[in-house]
């Protein structure tokens, strides 16, 4: 079940774009990344940070919120296949040459996990990484962690753009507009 959404985009050929990204922790640090109106106000630095502050507090008392797992929803038939990732970053919007240089991976798995500070956190289990040189811009690789089985991790909400790579023609990716999904011992049921 594949859903466009104002949070997600997808592709006639099933590439995946995450508009928006539901599953990287609002933090101080980028509180102010992408913002090109010049100087704010204090009070609207403030009003910010106050965001950023409700933000943090409810995603550590409820968890992310719907839109995030609905996102979450939507990749799991990503694994077991090949990829090829584009990382988010602040600039990508700006000058696509700047970004990080997609990569192909293998993903093998989703893994949701409490972060040092009690942060529900997706990360995408990944091998076989091999970065696509672009002729500008920078390689992303450096921003996956190492994972204990000698793969890689990148948390989700680092997520631009997914391409599933070598899908059997055999196979349908379809488009829905709207329906509900739940997972049931990590499969989806309707």
């Amino acid at each position: 079940m594949l859903i466009d959404n104002k949070y997600l985009k997808v592709a006639e050929d099933g590439a995946l774009t995450f508009l928006y990204p539901l599953w990287k922790l609002p933090t101080v640090e980028r509180a102010f990344d992408g913002i090109l109106q010049g100087n704010l106000s204090s009070e609207q630095e403030q009003a910010i940070l106050n965001d950023i502050h409700d933000r943090r507090s409810d995603w550590l008392q409820f968890g992310p919120n719907p839109e995030a797992w609905d996102q979450f929803t939507e990749v799991t038939h990503i694994i077991d296949k090949k990829l090829i990732i584009q990382m988010r970053s602040p600039i990508l919007f700006l000058h696509e040459g700047e970004a990080p240089h997609p990569f192909e991976a293998f993903c093998s798995g989703l893994n949701l996990t409490l972060n040092k500070d009690g942060f529900l956190q997706c990360y995408m289990c990944l091998k076989d990484v091999s970065c696509q040189q672009t002729a500008e811009g920078f390689d992303g690789c450096g921003r996956l962690n190492q994972s204990p089985d000698g793969g890689y991790l990148l948390n989700f909400g680092e997520v631009f753009k997914i391409s599933i790579l070598n899908t059997p023609e055999h196979v349908q990716i379809k488009k829905q507009s709207t329906e509900e999904v739940s997972i049931i011992n990590g499969k989806p049921s309707e």
